[in-house]
């Protein structure tokens, strides 16, 4: 029968909120993406890319997971965020700020012993004054652009650099980095250029241990490893690499509720999720998910979308309910 479904009913949540679906985070098959790295990478060490929320997953639970299965080392964007997991995670846990500090923020960060990625000479400068202004030894990253023409230290810059890492500051550096542009393209020409400018810099700095591979570098060899690689995507089972199979385990389960189920007949106009209508060649039964409309106004105004588990699409701005809900739902499988 055409209509509502009551075939298959589930009792909400208390703590639902009304919510029309839940996206289920896998913290077990979490948990088993970083051994799976580290078996790759090793001797190297695995650290966790665990920006804008663990890319919307929940920072808290993601990071105490994480570090629960051997995890030391966490890559946050703003200091902002590594404040917020300072105060979640023992002391050994150290935490670089990809994104290095906004003037005003070093005693903070000093005090929490908190890690800044120099992206610029200016960065260097700060961060060195405030050595001296708090008369002890601060850590720190270097950063090097090596193609992506992103955040980094640029090739005109590091001779400059190199001077001033030479002087006594007050500043230690723990290793040197950068960011491969391409590295999900095994065949891109643009991951050779990167590796042959980061053994450029790693000779110009050869005090300094090295820090390469993202996801997608951590599959292109050992080459690109260096000590220490810092997965995103992979650790929540995004595909690092488009020239294999995934080798990760799906992390984010989503399921929506089906509102309606009904048949229309041939030739009927449909446009689902899509702004252009198509029509149906013949009778087709059709079943919009509750989050339907959403995903469309979603993709009209440009948010990304991801590609769930189950084929379809969704907007990666919702807050992992298909409602107004702005936690996620966690089912711990272990």
């Amino acid at each position: 029968m055409d209509g509502f479904l009551p075939s298959k009913v589930h009792e909400p949540k208390a703590d639902a909120g009304g919510a029309s679906g839940y996206l289920t985070i896998d913290l077990a098959a979490l948990a088993r993406n970083y051994k799976r790295l580290s078996a790759e990478v090793a001797p190297a060490i695995v650290a966790a890319v665990v920006k804008a929320n663990a890319y919307g997953l929940g920072a808290d639970r993601i990071a105490q997971k994480l570090y629960g299965q051997g995890c030391r080392h966490f890559f946050i964007a703003e200091f902002g965020e590594a404040l917020a997991l300072r105060r979640l995670l023992p002391r050994d846990a150290a935490m670089f700020v990809l994104n290095g500090l906004q003037p005003g923020n070093e005693e903070a960060c000093a005090r929490q012993d908190i890690v800044p990625v120099i992206n610029s000479l200016e960065q260097w400068r700060q961060w060195a004054s405030a050595a001296s202004a708090l008369t002890r030894t601060l850590s720190a990253v270097l950063q090097f652009d090596t193609g992506m023409s992103r955040l980094g230290l640029a090739p005109e810059d590091r001779a400059a650099l190199a001077d001033l890492v030479k002087v006594e500051n007050g500043v230690d550096v723990h290793f040197i980095m950068s960011h491969l542009a391409s590295a999900d393209d095994a065949d891109s020409a643009q991951n050779g250029d990167q590796r042959a400018e980061m053994a450029k810099v790693a000779a110009e700095f050869s005090q300094f241990s090295v820090c390469f591979a993202n996801s997608g570098g951590i599959f292109l060899g050992e080459v690109y490893h260096g000590v220490l690689v810092r997965p995103g995507v992979a650790l929540y089972g995004g595909a690092p690499t488009g020239s294999r199979d995934n080798p990760m385990e799906p992390v984010v389960h989503l399921d929506v509720a089906v509102v309606q189920t009904r048949t229309v007949p041939a030739g009927t106009a449909s446009a689902t999720a899509r702004p252009i209508s198509r029509s149906a060649k013949r009778g087709s039964r059709l079943s919009p998910p509750a989050m339907q409309t959403a995903c469309h106004a979603a993709s009209r105004i440009g948010v990304p979308s991801i590609a769930t588990a189950s084929g379809c699409r969704s907007s990666a701005a919702f807050r992992w309910t298909a409602s107004s809900s702005t936690s996620p739902t966690y089912r711990r499988n272990g």
